[in-house]
């Protein structure tokens, strides 16, 4: 037998034992979870969290691995504030109870205007407190070897790179480092083509499906879409609560129990309904509320879309007496209509514009100073220098 003959043979050997050890594992994936929202409250994510998502069942602590991929946090927190102090409450608990059950949790950062870092609070919860949980928290393109189940993951967190080409490229120089040709599983940040589909201006934002499902074994575990839509390989999240209007599809997170992929649904998430009811009287409108909630109206948020003058202007406080544990309010249609257009070209707008981190704030910052108000840069520099020291 020849070094080569012996050589392949062995690398068949050990893919054959690759592709039966990644599917035993029992494995939790989840992200955009987004503490910190101003619609949905913080409180309330939590309580879901704990009740649908990690409700302490066998099946719960029989898990081997937790993946969360990102888009924990919704936005910048003041760590006074009382989100804050529940998400840090909510993360040693979380913790503590992967501690117990020795489950392995691993965590990529999500976009950096969602995220701003703020994952490290895992890292130091683990260390200050001693918990010892089995924990990882990455901020840049990595490839782990989790030697305790002989499996390979890929970690891409969202904007790790200016375009997803140089992303594939730092992915394929870290997977000839570690001479692999695929790995086991990828847990990533972002969106691939089928998800945003007809978006001609972030194309570059875009990761390309083929590529990364010919070099992933397993599953391609991905956040930042709000929307559950597998395909193939690829395994997107959805957003664990549901966090505004338009995203009335069901919310949760995935599992993958000894080879086999199912979707557990948040069966508490938040209810977000909209309801255009322009010309309808006060009786119908009334009705229609009735008939949507059916009985249920624990925690919920109803948006009217009317014509300026209707009846749905004058009933907001009647409906709140009625059904205390909501939140009710109404708009003009036709402005509705244009300030969501507007909201989604902003925000494809927003997808181009370079990544804001701690480190490159205040320069970014200072740019917009410069084309916006150049007779008071320096004021205005000083300004949010001292701002942006006091976040720090």
């Amino acid at each position: 037998m020849t070094n080569k003959t012996a050589l392949a043979e062995a690398t068949s050997a050990e893919n054959k034992l690759k592709e039966v050890a990644g599917l035993r594992l029992n494995i939790a994936s989840l992200s955009d979870i987004h503490f910190n929202h101003p619609n949905t409250p913080t409180e309330f994510i939590i309580r879901n969290i704990n009740r649908y998502v990690f409700p302490d069942t066998p099946e719960t602590r029989a898990l081997d691995i937790i993946f969360i991929g990102g888009d924990v946090t919704d936005s910048l927190m003041d760590f006074a504030s009382d989100n804050a102090v529940a998400y840090r409450k909510w993360v040693s608990e979380f913790l503590r109870y992967c501690a117990k059950h020795d489950i392995m949790v691993r965590i990529i950062e999500g976009t950096p205007l969602h995220d701003w870092g703020q994952s490290i609070i895992f890292v130091e919860e683990n260390e200050n407190h001693e918990i010892g949980c089995d924990l990882k928290y990455f901020t840049d393109i990595s490839i782990e070897h989790i030697e305790r189940y002989n499996i390979d993951v890929l970690y891409i967190p969202d904007e790790a790179r200016p375009n997803t080409l140089m992303t594939w490229a730092v992915v394929q120089q870290l997977m000839a480092e570690c001479r692999l040709t695929k790995v086991d599983f990828a847990i990533m940040h972002g969106a691939f083509g089928y998800q945003l589909p007809n978006i001609e201006d972030i194309k570059d934002k875009i990761h390309d499906e083929e590529k990364y499902c010919d070099i992933v074994r397993h599953y391609i575990f991905i956040g930042h879409v709000h929307q559950h839509r597998p395909n193939g390989k690829i395994i997107p999240n959805g957003s664990t609560d549901r966090l505004r209007h338009g995203e009335e599809d069901i919310k949760g997170h995935v599992r993958l129990n000894k080879g086999e992929i199912s979707f557990i649904p948040n069966l508490g998430a938040m209810r977000y309904i909209t309801l255009e009811v322009p010309g309808m009287a006060a009786d119908e409108i009334m009705d229609l509320v009735e008939q949507r909630l059916k009985g249920n109206d624990d925690q919920f948020q109803i948006r009217l879309l009317a014509n300026t003058g209707d009846v749905a202007f004058g009933i907001i406080k009647r409906l709140t007496s009625m059904y205390p544990h909501g939140r009710f309010d109404v708009a003009n249609i036709e402005k509705a209509t244009k300030k969501r257009d507007k909201i989604t070209m902003r925000e494809t707008k927003a997808s181009n514009l370079p990544a804001l981190t701690r480190a490159n704030l205040l320069e970014e910052w200072k740019k917009e100073i410069l084309k916006l108000s150049p007779d008071r840069f320096d004021q205005c520099s000083n300004l949010a220098e001292v701002v942006i020291n006091a976040i720090k």
